[in-house]
């Protein structure tokens, strides 16, 4: 691996009753913050990489940000989440707007 890539752990709390009905609980997820659609570090990680490191971390949840205004970022997008849902990783998207 020529790059490094730079995770921030985020702690995203879902409604246990998401997963299981009439249970006051909560249920917490793990997942990471990263920025594989951007040029710089990221752009020298694969996209099959970034996926297995959170797959080997335990990490279930990748957010990214997408900028509508780019739409070539688009086709890494949509094989980013591809991979991820083929890993069973959560994809959270949010569209920035300038």
């Amino acid at each position: 691996m020529n790059g490094v890539l730079f995770l921030t752990v985020a702690m995203v709390m879902l409604p246990h009753a998401a997963f299981a009905q009439n249970t006051p609980s909560r249920k917490v997820d793990f997942g990471a913050n990263g920025h594989p659609l951007s040029v710089g570090t990221y752009s020298e990680v694969s996209l099959e990489q970034q996926i297995s490191l959170l797959k080997s971390l335990g990490l279930r949840t990748y957010r990214v940000n997408v900028n509508p205004s780019y739409p070539d970022k688009f086709d890494r997008l949509s094989e980013l989440i591809s991979l991820a849902q083929h890993e069973n990783i959560r994809r959270w998207v949010s569209a920035l707007l300038r």
